[in-house]
């Protein structure tokens, strides 16, 4: 597949889809796929090219043209990409079948499919491959779950744990670890765990631990940025819910995969607040850890103040520094760390801005390791109630 640059494509890509945020208008997708297929035509380029993307991550690799129209529409469009999704895949663009937020995740992800979307995704595993991503909103589970009901395994290639899981069959699931057949500590799809693979069905959350999941294992709190309720009208948030419960009440750990991705979950206040108020009592262990082991010049530089998680950095560098925490490995606290140090002056003239809103709202930063904490916090401080609702 040949890998070319955008060029006077890319142009029209964009130019449509800023047409299409000022007007709306269906039409404005039937003029590219119009455009699309002059292109084509003209032998500029052909639907099985692929493009180079750079992430957010700063990542670049190839992608097909379908997917970088989902990447690109679907958070615009909505369902009306589809008209151009189709379009495409009929004229042969092929979607990654483990690429996140791709054409195929985003059929995925966005509502539980009718027949229509069912045969879209048949179409894009014909084409792609069976379907290797995973998501852990109740969306995707229901799709996959209706996939593997009508008997078609084939589009799916998910280890057979993942499917007994996400159909929720306890008797299948304690036979399999049972037999030994798949390691308890396993990992999928990247790094999820079995744990994040059956958070949401409280019942699989608490048979794991019976069959020895390591208590160090860890959930990807990124779960939370996809949950809402379903399209069709029922909610999984109970089943979420509950799992976090019985999760934090085992001790278990959470991290913030994406930091910004519990400001942003779209699910209940009850469900944010669960994992909120568990994030308040870890800040505040951390500070009674500082009083009882540090030496107590070293405390009124640790004030304990409103914005304890700002705090909690110098309080974690300084039980390091002692020797009573161990430093974490690359990618944790310390690394993060070494970032924020030319940014505090800047955080501590804030601070007296925040500490106001902070107190009335009665909730911790949750983002002082976020490299873009700064862009948040402005936006938090603009904001009427950031963790309201309605905003």
């Amino acid at each position: 597949m040949p890998v070319v640059d955008f060029g006077e494509l890319e142009l029209g890509i964009d130019s449509a889809m800023i047409e299409y945020m000022n007007t709306r208008e269906e039409d404005t997708l039937d003029s590219l796929t119009t455009m699309l297929q002059q292109q084509f035509a003209n032998n500029h380029y052909t639907p099985a090219y692929s493009f180079l993307h750079t992430d957010i991550y700063g990542r670049t690799e190839p992608i097909s043209m379908v997917d970088y129209l989902a990447l690109i529409w679907s958070c615009i469009v909505g369902p009306n990409w589809d008209i151009v999704t189709k379009s495409l895949v009929k004229l042969g663009s092929v979607s990654s079948n483990t690429m996140q937020f791709g054409a195929l995740y985003q059929v995925l992800v966005r509502e539980t499919f009718g027949e229509a979307g069912f045969l879209l995704i048949s179409d894009l595993v014909q084409k792609g491959g069976p379907i290797e991503l995973f998501c852990s909103s109740g969306t995707f589970k229901k799709n996959i779950r209706y996939i593997i009901a009508e008997m078609l395994k084939v589009l799916v290639l998910f280890p057979e744990i993942v499917n007994i899981i996400l159909r929720e069959f306890e008797n299948e699931l304690q036979h399999a670890l049972k037999s030994k057949e798949f390691s308890i500590q396993s990992t999928f799809f990247g790094e999820r765990s079995l744990l994040d693979v059956a958070f949401g069905w409280p019942r699989g959350v608490q048979v794991l631990p019976d069959w020895g999941l390591s208590p160090d294992c860890t959930l990807n709190i990124h779960t939370l940025s996809n949950l809402k309720d379903t399209s069709d009208g029922s909610s999984d948030l109970d089943g979420y819910y509950e799992s976090a419960r019985i999760m934090i009440n085992a001790g278990w750990k959470w991290h913030l995969a994406g930091r910004r991705d519990l400001l942003n979950c779209k699910s209940t206040k009850k469900l944010r607040s669960l994992f909120i108020n568990d994030l308040v009592d870890q800040r505040t262990d951390l500070w009674k850890q500082a009083q009882q082991l540090l030496p107590p010049d070293e405390l009124p530089h640790l004030k304990k103040g409103p914005v304890l998680d700002f705090n909690a950095s110098r309080v974690y560098e300084a039980l390091v520094a002692q020797g009573y925490l161990e430093a974490r490995e690359r990618n944790g606290v310390q690394e993060i760390l070494e970032e924020e140090k030319p940014l505090r002056e800047v955080l501590e003239r804030l601070i007296a801005q925040f500490e106001a809103k902070h107190a009335e709202l009665g909730l911790p930063i949750l983002e002082f390791l976020e490299k873009h904490w700064y862009t948040r916090m402005v936006h938090f401080l603009l904001s009427p109630d950031p963790y309201d609702e309605a905003h």
